[in-house]
């Protein structure tokens, strides 16, 4: 195997039961999120007496993603695989076919396959184990209505454009900001009276740490100089809170705005750095998720799979909701 283009962790359990490997592969090794998800595994890996292979490219690349999971399946090195989907058809008309002709389970975690898809191909996987997308976008859209009522400019920084999960986080948060139920995917940009979406965005970090902090600097400048333009900025996650340093560099230079709520920053994740940074007053809510349960959980329900029993084909893990006054307590 190619390896020079993977970050790879094997996880022994002290006392194999069963000579099993299932591969968990997220979309970038290299982020604190994914490292959680890591740990899910290595837990799960001790309680069912098997091997988790934690292998994926060291950052967001569909194609090394894609090539990955060739590999694995070509030189037989899995029982099974658990799965971030980076390009939903991408992978689904490449890798995954190999994955069903070798007759490999694949389940999903944290980035499900796009619905189409599933319609299309009916058997690419067996489970999906994460957040609700949907409801995440739906969760920090209702932070942004408690301070925005009566509406706003919104900006919002994403991922991969590609990355199925990011959209249904913006339909989720666009749909909750104008009062609709759930919609079908791909909702449209903000057309309620009272809320605008900035024009440039949303902008895409594509998993990548720099990047997305540059997004944010443009962002708060952009607030800075045309109010009117965007006064709410959302991150569907922690990308530009993964550096708190940096982070905390470039939004104490509008801390008035900030402190005011001229400008309101919701951010998604409640990593431990986060936590610091918000009860520092540096954001004013976050959204969390339940990384180390999607490993976890993943690589059990590889295993029930496996074993032929019964297996949950959804299974969502909850979300946490954080402020300022609670983040000693809001992950429990």
């Amino acid at each position: 195997m190619r390896f020079i283009w993977f970050i790879g962790l094997l996880f022994l359990p002290l006392y194999a039961a069963a000579d099993l490997t299932f591969a968990l592969i997220p979309k970038a090794a290299n982020t604190p999120f994914f490292n959680q998800v890591k740990a899910g595994c290595e837990q799960a890996a001790k309680e069912l007496g098997i091997t988790c292979l934690f292998i994926g490219p060291k950052q967001f690349d569909i194609r090394q993603q894609n090539m990955l999971i060739e590999e694995l399946i070509e030189q037989k090195q899995v029982d099974g695989i658990a799965l971030s989907v980076s390009g939903s058809s991408f992978l689904a008309e490449r890798s995954m076919q190999r994955a069903m002709t070798a007759k490999v389970p694949v389940v999903t975690f944290d980035s499900d396959f796009a619905e189409a898809e599933l319609q299309r191909f009916p058997n690419l996987r067996h489970a999906y184990i994460g957040t609700d997308n949907y409801a995440f976008g739906a969760a920090l859209a209702q932070q942004v209505l408690k301070d925005r009522p009566n509406g706003g400019s919104l900006c919002v920084i994403s991922g991969h454009e590609l990355s199925p999960n990011m959209q249904s986080r913006i339909d989720g948060l666009r749909d909750t900001l104008q009062g609709l139920s759930r919609q079908s995917n791909n909702s449209p940009r903000l057309q309620a009276l009272n809320w605008t979406e900035n024009s440039r965005c949303p902008l895409y970090s594509r998993d990548d740490i720099p990047r997305s902090m540059t997004l944010l600097q443009h962002a708060l400048q952009t607030h800075r100089e045309a109010p009117h333009k965007l006064d709410t900025l959302v991150a569907l996650g922690a990308w530009p809170q993964f550096d708190a340093n940096g982070y905390r560099a470039i939004v104490k230079e509008y801390l008035p705005e900030i402190l005011s709520k001229d400008i309101l920053l919701v951010i998604g994740d409640t990593l431990p750095q986060q936590l610091t940074l918000l009860e520092e007053g540096l954001a004013h809510s976050n959204v969390g998720q339940n990384a180390f349960e999607m490993g976890r959980l993943a690589l059990h329900s590889l295993y029930k799979i496996s074993q032929g029993d019964a297996y949950q084909p959804i299974v969502h893990t909850p979300l946490t909701l954080c402020i300022p006054g609670n983040t000693d307590r809001c992950t429990r």
